[in-house]
């Protein structure tokens, strides 16, 4: 295996490694809502939050390797569709963060994180139907 493919596969395993580290991040979040009546305080979000953040973090990582690893093929779109998504994700974060202390209501960030989760989502589809040869057809090109 050459130096190439070996990268291409340890990037892509670190994506879905950075990945399922997010959707598990997301249900520590959604048990945290679902056991608590809101936040109280910046401890609390941290405390429902981290390890959703972690893999935000471990994604974007992981994605902006992919991007510069590869030439422009579908696996570097799937790649900047993850970037894009996860780099709005960080923002509407930080921002729903900060209405979440002041005790403010955040209905339009908790659609702009879905959306962005979604997108993340759909690169992750990107990237992995690429690597099987299979995106072409799935995409409709």
């Amino acid at each position: 295996m050459d130096s190439g493919r070996a990268d291409s596969k340890r990037i892509f395993t670190l994506l879905w490694a950075a990945f399922i580290v997010q959707v598990v991040g997301r249900l520590l979040d959604f048990r945290w809502h679902v056991t608590h009546d809101g936040f109280e305080t910046a401890r609390d979000q941290v405390h429902a939050h981290w390890l959703m953040w972690l893999g935000n973090l471990s994604i974007l990582t992981i994605s902006v390797w992919g991007v510069r690893s590869r030439p422009a093929d579908e696996q570097q779109r799937g790649y900047l569709v993850v970037l894009w998504s996860n780099v709005l994700l960080g923002v509407v974060s930080v921002m729903h963060f900060i209405q979440h202390l002041n005790n403010q209501e955040v209905d339009w960030a908790h659609i702009a994180l879905a959306v962005t989760n979604l997108g993340s989502v759909w690169g992750v589809v990107m990237v992995t139907l690429a690597r099987r040869g299979g995106a072409t057809e799935a995409l409709g090109k």
